[in-house]
């Protein structure tokens, strides 16, 4: 359906009874993806990060948090045993590391596009274009940039320094630069109001992203935001008397199935804060429209520092072909299968994959020069 106004959306996110919204959120992911699920396997390769967003525990000025970056041959040798494990997406998420030169994920890129064909996504916040070009042309395939709210005061007061335009800027420099874009926000943010979920949904069905995360807030307590409003004060829909019981990860599943019924072709990522903040939130999530889960393949002793919000599981170095059987069983537990494709978007950008890729070995003891 073209043509959504904010007051339909308003409407759908605020019915008593939300049953409705899911089945129909089921049954056109069931129409478009059919069963299939997309594993992505996430690698957190490092959690400093020169912003100071006030929601975040990587925040710049979290002094108590134990600071960690990759080296390039373990980013390398964990991206390739994913591989090897049966994903076809790796996932790099870092803080926004401003002491890392752009060219040392460009050779990162490099190695890993010289033994797989399968997907590789960036996820590292705002960088110059030439950075994203650079990491393009190496062979990255996908961005992800979660806009967080469309609300520009709200945006304002969350990211210090930053704006909006700023980062709508980044999203469409990196559409042009051929990347398939994810974008996404979060729900539950104080002073957030139904109008701004309902204008969230909107901006992104303007975007026409490929994939998008949408998650609830949940509060760092090392961060600003939660001690000034985040334990006291809630989203201002809240406020309504219809919404006074909907917890934030109770309104993401809405947003999530409004997300699908409007974009059907989207991919959408059961996300992690979804599983921390609701009991069973994976499969919650998959049954309000989502067609994707993010699977953490962090060695352990890094994914305990990645501490964005409080609550997350620590790592237990499992295996990534281990980890991949285990989830693949789960999901045919629910009647889901784990798709074998790349899950590229709909409006997939060329490829940059050489002829040669896929058909080598990476020597995880070697140096990243010696890799090419």
């Amino acid at each position: 359906m073209s043509g959504w106004t904010k007051k339909e959306i308003v409407e759908r996110l605020r019915e008593p009874e939300p049953a409705s919204l899911f089945a129909e959120a089921a049954a056109v992911r069931l129409a478009v993806h059919g069963r299939c699920v997309h594993l992505r396997a996430l690698l957190e390769i490092g959690n400093i990060c020169r912003a100071n967003c006030l929601y975040c525990g990587l925040r710049r000025c979290n002094a108590s948090l134990e600071r960690y970056s990759l080296d390039a041959d373990t980013i390398v040798e964990t991206a390739f045993r994913a591989v090897k494990g049966g994903f076809r997406t790796v996932v790099m998420q870092a803080g926004e590391d401003g002491g890392k030169r752009p060219d040392f994920m460009r050779d990162i890129v490099a190695s890993i596009r010289n033994f797989t064909d399968a997907a590789i996504t960036l996820s590292f916040g705002e960088w110059p274009e030439d950075a994203y070009g650079m990491w393009r042309q190496a062979g990255a395939d996908r961005y992800l940039l979660r806009f967080e709210t469309s609300n520009r005061q709200l945006y304002s007061r969350l990211r210090p320094g930053r704006t909006l335009g700023q980062r709508l800027s980044c999203l469409e420099f990196l559409r042009k630069s051929g990347y398939q874009v994810g974008t996404g926000f979060m729900v539950g943010l104080p002073g957030q109001t139904v109008d701004d979920l309902a204008q969230d949904l909107l901006l992104l069905h303007a975007l026409d992203p490929a994939m998008a995360g949408i998650g609830p807030y949940i509060p760092h307590p090392r961060t600003p935001l939660a001690g000034k409003y985040g334990f006291r004060k809630g989203p201002d829909w809240r406020e309504d008397p219809v919404l006074k019981d909907c917890e934030a990860a109770d309104m993401s599943l809405r947003c999530l199935a409004m997300a699908r019924i409007m974009n059907p072709f989207l991919h959408l990522p059961a996300t992690t804060a979804l599983e921390v903040a609701l009991d069973n939130g994976y499969g919650r999530g998959l049954s309000a429209g989502a067609n994707v889960l993010m699977v953490d393949v962090t060695p352990s002793r890094y994914n305990r520092a990645y501490d964005i919000y409080p609550g997350r599981e620590p790592g237990k170095d499992e295996d990534p072909a281990e980890l991949w059987k285990r989830c693949s069983s789960a999901l045919s537990a629910l009647g889901y299968a784990v798709s074998d494709s790349r899950g590229d978007g709909k409006k997939a950008a060329p490829s940059l994959v050489p002829e040669s890729a896929g058909t080598g070995n990476y020597p995880c003891s070697c140096s990243i020069a010696d890799c090419g």
